[in-house]
């Protein structure tokens, strides 16, 4: 585009918004929503009337993303939405009012699967919660800055995973919290489910 063209098609946007009041801020924050909408998900949105597919819809209500493990090409569905601050029986009781997805139920994670959550994925799944309008997947703690996520080791015990974030940094540790996580303490808990 020229310059005049620039600047004439600016002031057509001014005009338009005046008219429609959009501000300038919520201009810039559409577009950039459009652009993401334009291109699709990364992933599979399973949406709550059942459809798969990758075109992000607004006026339909996702239940789950599917991710792919870089490692074992393994699919895994992620819930879209993170129980929060709650003990194992609640978390186990929550994983029970989730819809089935595929024929494998919902489950607690492991901490093979975590990494897969909380590091390769998380930026690009954070950008569709702002989409969809979703609650944070993590409750950080305001005075440490940091939470802790329920899942079980290789020995199938129940392990807390320390999420940490500080200046925009996430991190993963997996030994930070390995042992004598009881079965009341409140943790936050991602419901994942393996794909068919």
């Amino acid at each position: 585009m020229t310059k005049e063209e620039i600047w004439s098609k600016i002031n057509l946007l001014k005009t338009f918004c005046a008219q429609n009041g959009i501000s300038v801020v919520e201009l810039l924050e559409l577009s950039s929503h459009m652009t993401r909408i334009e291109k699709g998900s990364l992933f599979d949105i399973y949406y709550e009337d059942g459809e798969i597919t990758r075109r992000i819809n607004l006026t339909k209500n996702p239940i789950a993303f599917k991710l792919l493990s870089l490692l074992d090409k393994r699919e895994l569905w992620v819930s879209t939405l993170v129980l929060k601050k709650a003990d194992f029986a609640q978390a186990q009781a929550y994983l029970e009012t989730l819809p089935k997805i595929s024929s494998h139920s919902w489950r607690i994670p492991d901490t093979n699967e975590i990494p897969l959550l909380l590091e390769n994925n998380f930026e690009y799944l954070s950008n569709l919660r702002h989409i969809f309008d979703l609650p944070d997947f993590m409750e950080v703690d305001v005075d440490y800055e940091e939470c802790f996520m329920g899942c079980f080791d290789d020995d199938h015990k129940l392990y807390g995973a320390l999420y940490f974030n500080r200046k925009g940094v996430l991190d993963y540790f997996p030994d930070a919290y390995a042992s004598n996580v009881s079965l009341t303490e409140k943790l936050n808990w991602w419901p994942v489910c393996d794909a068919d």
